[in-house]
C-alpha cells in the first residue's frame, strides 16, 4: 500500500513538473510575442496574460520582464499613470530579487517617462495659449473698433464695448505668455 501510493506521488509530482514547464514555456511566449508585436493594443493584452500565469506559477523574474513590457506598451499609447504604475511594479520586483543593474535600467525610463509626460502638458499648455492669444487679440480689435461691427452684433454702447475689448486684450496678453513659455 506505501508503495502504490509513493508511486502516486512521484506521477503527481511528475505531473506537476510537467504543467509548471509547459506554463513557464507559455510565459515565455507570450513575452517573446509581445515583445515582437507591432499593434500595442495585443502587445499590452499578451504582456497582462503573461503576468497572471508567471504569478500563478510563481516565476518572479518573468512577471518583472511582462511589466516592463507592459509600461513601455502603455507609454507608446501615452497612457504614461499605467506606464509608471507597470514600470514601479517591475522594479519592485526586480529589487525584491536583488537585481540592481535591471531596478536601474527601470529607474532611467521612469525618469525619461517623466519627462515625455511633463512635455507633454507643456505642448498643450503651449496651443492653448496660442489659440487664446489669437482669440483674445482678434476679440479685442473687434470690440475696441465700432467700426467693425457697428453695434449690429449686440446693442451695446462705446463703453462697454471698449471695456469687452480691453478685456480680451488681457486675456490675449496671458495667452501669449503661456504661448511663449517653455
Amino acid at each position: 500500500m506505501k508503495r502504490g501510493r509513493s508511486k502516486m506521488m512521484r506521477d503527481a509530482a511528475e505531473l506537476q513538473k510537467k504543467d509548471r514547464a509547459k506554463k513557464l514555456i507559455r510565459v515565455n511566449s507570450l513575452i517573446n510575442h509581445a515583445n515582437l508585436s507591432h499593434n500595442t493594443g495585443q502587445a499590452i493584452e499578451k504582456y497582462q496574460k503573461a503576468i497572471n500565469l508567471g504569478e500563478e506559477i510563481g516565476e518572479k523574474s518573468l512577471v518583472a520582464k511582462a511589466y516592463l513590457g507592459l509600461g513601455v506598451g502603455y507609454q507608446a499609447k501615452r497612457n504614461f499613470s499605467e506606464a509608471k504604475n507597470s514600470f514601479e511594479k517591475s522594479k519592485e520586483i526586480y529589487q525584491g530579487l536583488d537585481q540592481q543593474k535591471h531596478a536601474k535600467n527601470i529607474q532611467s525610463k521612469l525618469a525619461r517617462l517623466a519627462e515625455e509626460s511633463g512635455s507633454l502638458g507643456n505642448r498643450i499648455l503651449q496651443k492653448v495659449g496660442f489659440a487664446t492669444a489669437i482669440i483674445g487679440f482678434l476679440g479685442s480689435v473687434f470690440f475696441m473698433t465700432n467700426s467693425f461691427t457697428g453695434y449690429a452684433i449686440v446693442e451695446i454702447n462705446q463703453q462697454s464695448s471698449s471695456l469687452f475689448g480691453v478685456v480680451l486684450f488681457l486675456i490675449g496678453i496671458v495667452g501669449l505668455y503661456f504661448w511663449t513659455s517653455r
